[in-house]
């Protein structure tokens, strides 16, 4: 009788992780970077999150039976916030934009970002926003994906937020010059 392995395994089953398991986890992270240094703890959560981007995109496009490649960057963003964030976070996205002046900057808005919600900075690091994990995540799925980009996380206060409002976290997307000339290229061409 043969045994089952990891291959025979339905990845169509989602399986959810609790929310108390990822805080626990992700802590843990943020703690182990700390130690390691803290003044770049932004930077190593961005490595951290990039690898996943690859995995979830292929996972994501297993899931959907997506075949079909995304060209132009509205549509992958779209992906993003249709698919990565639910899958992912098990919400949505606050909402998509694109910045009035910059054809190549676009961003995600999120409130109470996951990996913000339980973590406690020292007084020094108040500035870091550990959803860097989350736009190396990101950063990762894109450019697997064929739109070479950069992508930061940093707090939003555009509405003087009170003590008790949520945190809200703005990925700001940072698409290469050579992918804007793409997208502009298809969207002249349909």
């Amino acid at each position: 009788m043969r045994r089952a392995s990891l291959y025979d395994k339905n990845l169509k089953a989602k399986k959810e992780v609790s929310d108390t398991a990822f805080f626990l986890l992700f802590s843990e992270i943020v703690q182990y970077c700390l130690k390691k240094d803290k003044n770049t703890l932004a930077e190593q959560l961005e490595e951290l999150g990039y690898p996943l981007g690859p995995r979830f995109l292929e996972l994501l496009c297993f899931r959907e039976k997506s075949s079909k490649k995304e060209l132009k960057i509205v549509d992958i963003l779209f992906f993003i916030s249709k698919y990565l964030w639910p899958c992912a976070f098990n919400k949505q996205i606050s909402s998509v934009e694109q910045h009035a002046e910059y054809n190549h900057m676009y961003m995600l808005k999120e409130e109470n970002s996951l990996c913000n919600r339980y973590i406690s900075m020292h007084r020094g690091q108040k500035t870091v926003n550990c959803s860097a994990f989350t736009a190396g995540l990101v950063e990762g799925l894109l450019n697997s994906a064929g739109f070479s980009s950069r992508v930061i996380a940093y707090y939003d206060n555009d509405d003087g937020k009170g003590e008790n409002s949520e945190e809200k976290t703005t990925y700001v997307i940072y698409f290469a010059p050579e992918i804007v000339e793409r997208d502009e290229l298809i969207s002249n061409q349909g």
